[in-house]
């Protein structure tokens, strides 16, 4: 069983799934704690190096910018809050950012074989779509504040931005893996001995 186990399971690329993506994950959250004053607060970390706030203030500045876009007057409200003028308020604190998401999709695409180039140019197109899925879901979620619309009962906004940001994690996997699996074919050699 075991055996026949291992024939479909790469043991070394799933190691290095979990670590890369264990490491990324808790690094950010040691991070986040270091820039927090109510933690092992770092004043240089949180002053001059701090990543997460800059990620947080450019969700809240697009979000602002799709709710002007579809009509609604909004402004940010630093370091972490997108309001209405009648009041409608949303904080995106830590757990918005989705750092969890773009860790697994980060660590998926860096223990798969290829270049690094190619490596940093799928990251970086994961994590932007990702990233603009997630300030869609704070615009439209300060509609639904200011609009008065009835929560659902059944899932919460945090709950269906996963369900998203996980959807197009699939997608970019099977484009990813129509890509490497193009690029494979192309580097065999054909039975005459030039490249395919």
């Amino acid at each position: 069983m075991n055996d026949r186990l291992l024939n479909y399971v790469d043991g070394a690329y799933l190691v290095k799934l979990i670590l890369v993506f264990t490491s990324l994950y808790y690094f950010n959250i040691f991070y986040w704690g270091l820039t927090d004053p109510q933690n092992q607060y770092s004043y240089f970390l949180d002053h001059y190096l701090n990543y997460i706030s800059w990620f947080q203030q450019s969700i809240l500045y697009m979000a602002n910018l799709l709710t002007h876009l579809a009509g609604l007057p909004t402004f940010v409200d630093l370091p972490q809050q997108i309001r209405t003028a009648s009041g409608a308020t949303v904080i995106i604190s830590f757990d918005c950012l989705g750092f969890g998401v773009l860790s697994f999709w980060t660590a998926y695409i860096v223990a798969q074989t290829g270049t690094w180039k190619n490596k940093l140019a799928w990251c970086l197109t994961g994590i932007g779509i990702i990233w603009f899925v997630n300030c869609c879901r704070i615009a439209l979620l300060l509609f639904a504040l200011e609009k008065n619309w009835p929560e659902s009962q059944y899932i919460d906004h945090h709950d269906l931005f996963n369900v998203a940001a996980y959807g197009i994690i699939l997608t970019l996997m099977y484009f990813h893996n129509q890509q490497a699996s193009r690029n494979t074919r192309l580097d065999r050699p054909s039975p005459t001995g030039k490249l395919i």
